[in-house]
């Protein structure tokens, strides 16, 4: 538990079939009477994304709440291409990973802000992983059953929900970012943001400097003229960024190349401003009671309420945290890179020590090798205190005649030592893609 201006509390979800069970029990009072909440970019999640919507539907049932929908904001003016996906391929001993495009996206348009697509499944990279084809054909036609959706983060997001149906308990109620435009708030908020630029900015800029791990830029401040927490949007058109302009006694919107804002339907928040907004008291209808992050929202949010209270004097709603690690398992090998150094040095260490794989690998040495053996070890007491430099080198060139010959007797033993390096080195490249837990959970249970 931590404290912060407004409560937040953490959560790890464990996702064992995709159940998760409340690790604090303060949580789900949180919940009770009022709205619970979360999102995240329309996308194909990995299970420590969908551990948030696990949490969020677990804490309104802990709540005795069985038939509330879960509130789920949809961030679509972000920019992303939520149909290309990767997926793993295993060919031989070799773990890796391929790229499917199910449709054409404009990354560097919102998803908010372009037209669904004719989601169709490509040929798949040699080798894929048979649930990841599985989970494809599940996502494609989940894609093409929503094909009339006005916007690709609709089309995706109806998709999800689909595919989510199984995982919840409840119903997910949908709330796009870009939605926010039209709430009967959204102008007076732009206008108080406008006129309180300065201040605001300031209060952003202060807060994201005592945070510098959240991964949150400031917002620029120049001569006449301040950055917002703002996005513009056009439709099918890249998104630019907000300012607004001092320069006059009246402050004007402007986007970068300062060409007036007309239209405040065109604008949504960006990351703190989104969240603000939903977690400020009677902000959002229906109100937020809990907001459900990720370690990401969880780290950025403190940002959000240490801005929030500085520059409006309001405590923000609380937040809890989930997470989780799930990974897929691989029939290949997998070491890391201290077995991989073990192996090297015990094939460079055997060449010169071959004795020891007489005596592990049957058959034993016979009585030549034995011979050889004791002629060796004798040579290498004599040399530790023979300081006669001839006869160390003649001593030393008998020693590898006779590691030679006892190699010949043990040429398996060498072969294998050999075998395991190389199976080390594969296995530490997979170790890569085995260790990833971004894959889209529908891979986990298609």
């Amino acid at each position: 538990m931590t404290e912060s201006t407004s409560p937040e509390t953490d959560v790890t979800a464990s996702t064992d079939r995709y159940r998760c069970t409340p690790a604090i029990p303060k949580w789900p009072a949180l919940a009770a009477g009022r709205a619970v909440w979360t999102g995240h970019q329309p996308r194909f999640w990995h299970p420590g994304i969908l551990a948030k919507y696990l949490a969020a539907d677990q804490a309104l049932t802990a709540a005795g709440d069985r038939d509330t929908p879960l509130h789920h904001l949809v961030v679509d003016q972000d920019v992303q291409n939520p149909l290309a996906l990767d997926v793993p391929t295993l060919q031989a001993d070799a773990l890796g990973f391929g790229r499917v495009r199910l449709g054409p996206v404009r990354v560097d348009v919102p998803t908010g802000r372009q037209p669904a697509v004719a989601a169709a499944l490509p040929p798949l990279p040699p080798g894929t992983d048979p649930r990841a084809a599985r989970g494809l054909q599940l996502i494609t036609h989940a894609l093409q059953r929503h094909a009339d959706q006005p916007t690709l983060a609709w089309q995706v997001t109806h998709a999800l929900h689909e595919l989510l149906t199984p995982h919840l308990g409840r119903k997910l109620r949908a709330h796009p970012a870009t939605d926010f435009a039209q709430a009967p708030w959204f102008n007076d908020e732009i206008d108080r943001l406008l006129h309180d630029a300065e201040r605001c900015v300031a209060f952003y800029n202060h807060a994201v400097a005592q945070h510098p791990d959240a991964g949150i830029a400031p917002l620029r401040r120049e001569p006449f003229r301040v950055e917002l927490p703002l996005w513009h949007l056009s439709w099918n058109a890249p998104r630019q960024r907000v300012y607004a302009d001092l320069a006059d006694t009246r402050p004007l919107l402007t986007v970068e190349d300062g060409t007036p804002i007309s239209d405040a339907q065109q604008l949504a928040p960006r990351a703190l401003m989104m969240t603000a907004w939903l977690r400020r008291p009677g902000g959002i209808h229906p109100e937020c009671g809990l907001f459900v992050h990720g370690t990401g929202g969880g780290r950025y949010e403190r940002i959000t309420d240490a801005w929030w209270t500085t520059w409006r004097g309001e405590s923000l709603t609380p937040i809890a945290v989930a997470t989780a690690d799930q990974r897929l398992r691989f029939d290949a090998p997998v070491h890391t890179s201290t077995d991989h150094q073990r192996a090297v040095w015990f094939a460079h260490h055997l060449p010169h020590n071959p004795e020891g794989a007489l005596a592990l690998h049957p058959p034993a040495a016979d009585t030549r090798a034995q011979a050889l053996i004791q002629e060796k070890n004798a040579l290498l007491a004599s040399m530790h205190q023979d300081r006669h430099k001839p006869r160390r080198r003649k001593a030393f060139h008998r020693i590898k005649q006779i590691n030679k010959t006892l190699c010949a007797q043990a040429p398996q033993a060498l072969q294998n030592a050999q075998a395991h390096v190389d199976r080390t080195r594969q296995g530490l490249v997979n170790a890569t893609v085995a260790g990833r837990r971004n894959w889209p959970f529908v891979y986990h249970t298609a």
